[in-house]
């Protein structure tokens, strides 16, 4: 997973949690897993959305291309 930011009309960026689906990992565990971190985090960094995607796209070396794949 990794933390990214989606436009926002009132904020102009809000943070969003990005993650690769994955058999039985669905996305209501992941949402799950946030609300167990919510205390811990400043409300501004806290993800207004949860994304899953496929599959990440990455570089030769095997990084995660963080560029707003998700749109």
């Amino acid at each position: 997973f990794y933390i990214s930011a989606t436009a926002d009309a009132q904020y102009g960026q809000v943070p969003v949690l990005v993650f690769e689906k994955q058999a039985g990992v669905e996305q209501p565990l992941v949402e799950g897993f946030l609300l167990e971190v919510k205390p811990q985090l400043p409300s501004w960094e806290f993800p207004r959305k949860v994304i899953g995607v496929d599959a990440f796209a990455r570089t030769a070396n095997g990084k995660i291309k963080r560029q707003r794949q998700f749109d």
